[in-house]
């Protein structure tokens, strides 16, 4: 039979196997909607760009989170979610900041480097636990208007 997609707060712990499949269905998921975001075009359509890659990395990083790896793969587990924590508050500042008014390209390219930096480390830990799909394609919000 086909592993849980997630498993409840508090509840079973899934094996490696399971926890791998699960995390990764969810990231070909939420790969697939940050896909279909049409590229912005102009200054004026990165805040509903970033607004929509935001609702869709907290839905996915909300999921994720449901997840309970098996002990082995809890310490780089823990950190992975902190690092896409961190990626979710960044990109959620830069569409605030952008929001706010501020030059959507300047504030974008601003943010870049950190984005970038913080997605190879969340690649690096995807790798760490076996996972295929999660950081396999990077969908860097930072470099989307380059």
């Amino acid at each position: 039979t086909a592993p849980p997609a997630t498993s409840p707060a508090g509840g079973s712990t899934l094996t490696a196997d399971e926890f791998r499949q699960a995390a990764d269905a969810i990231c070909v998921r939420y790969d697939a909607q940050l896909e279909a975001l049409p590229e912005p075009e102009s200054n004026a359509d990165i805040p509903a760009y970033f607004r929509q890659a935001v609702g869709i990395y907290r839905s996915q990083l909300g999921e994720l989170q449901g997840l309970t790896p098996p002990p082995e793969l809890q310490p780089d587990y823990s950190a992975a979610l902190g690092i896409l924590q961190q990626i979710v508050s960044l990109a959620g500042n830069v569409e605030q900041r952008i929001s706010a008014g501020e030059d959507a390209l300047a504030v974008v390219q601003a943010a870049t480097p950190e984005l970038d930096a913080l997605n190879a480390q969340a690649d690096a830990r995807a790798e760490a636990l076996g996972l295929t799909e999660c950081g396999s394609d990077d969908e860097e919000t930072g470099t989307t208007t380059s």
